[in-house]
């Protein structure tokens, strides 16, 4: 009698294409899917089958940091030559031409000095 290993195929193995995803640097996962930005200042939100739902211009530079609560807070460039983190909080109660409403923009300084943003909560 040979000793042989026993293989299970719990899984169903499938290629995923992934390559659009490098591009994206925060993530934020929600109830009704994921919220991906860009280093162009896209947000991007697909749901739990990896469909895009929308796609809109948030900044007009690098998108940093996502958070979804009962709204979805983002921070972000505008300005690249200032290098001023924006913080901006969006509504998808109200969606018009394919993108959020955008409820509050507020510049993250105090003062002259420019803050570099490590967490949003």
């Amino acid at each position: 009698m040979s000793l042989q290993w026993r293989t299970f195929d719990f899984f169903q193995a499938l290629p995923v294409d992934d390559g659009w995803m490098k591009q994206y640097s925060p993530t934020c996962s929600a109830v009704n899917g994921l919220f991906f930005g860009t280093k162009d200042g896209l947000m991007i939100q697909v749901d739990h089958s990896w469909r895009k739902l929308l796609v809109w211009q948030a900044y007009n530079g690098r998108a940093t940091h996502v958070v979804q609560g009962d709204r979805l807070v983002t921070v972000g460039i505008d300005d690249a030559s200032s290098g001023l983190p924006v913080l901006k909080i969006w509504d998808f109660e109200k969606v018009s031409n394919d993108a959020p409403t955008l409820i509050k923009s507020v510049n993250l300084q105090q003062g002259s000095k420019i803050f570099p943003v490590t967490r949003v909560f």
